[in-house]
């Protein structure tokens, strides 16, 4: 009986996920120089503009709240020098705003290598990808500062 319980037990822990601690988030805090409801807005239009289509990309949004969620895929650089090459990288954003600032968290990162199956950042060469990944992600929030920047193009 002892060794049914033991096996239980560790067939139980080994079940557990890894802690929080070991996933892979990005987040990313901007001032923007306007209110929460024009900055709202904007961010909408450059998700459009930005990725394939808004429609396709947010699965959240609730400008009442300033949240707006959605899954991406960029491209992102690994290797170095002649080996260096492009590789799909997919993920879920999170865009929070308030008044004069926002907040952009990437979670649930996947990479597609070769084998055309995205692999989980966390299952990869994690010192390899993970910097890639963050400065692609910078990348992404200096795009979305440059248009915020950018004047209305009111008619």
């Amino acid at each position: 009986m002892k060794k049914i319980i033991i096996i239980f037990l560790a067939a139980f822990f080994a079940a557990i996920p890894l802690s929080a601690e070991d996933d892979f988030n990005v987040e990313i805090i901007r001032p923007a120089a306007m209110q929460k409801g024009p900055l709202f807005d904007k961010t909408v239009l450059w998700i459009t503009e930005s990725f394939r289509s808004s429609k396709a990309v947010i699965e959240v949004k609730d400008r009442e709240q300033g949240i707006i969620v959605g899954n991406g895929n960029a491209l992102m650089a690994l290797g170095s020098g002649f080996f260096l090459t492009e590789v799909p990288v997919m993920f879920t954003v999170r865009i929070d705003m308030k008044d004069n600032k926002y907040r952009m968290t990437f979670k649930n990162v996947r990479v597609m290598f070769n084998d055309n199956f995205p692999k989980p950042i966390e299952e990869t060469n994690r010192p390899s990808t993970e910097p890639k990944a963050r400065e692609r992600f910078e990348q992404l929030a200096n795009s979305l500062d440059a248009y915020l920047a950018k004047p209305n193009n009111d008619f």
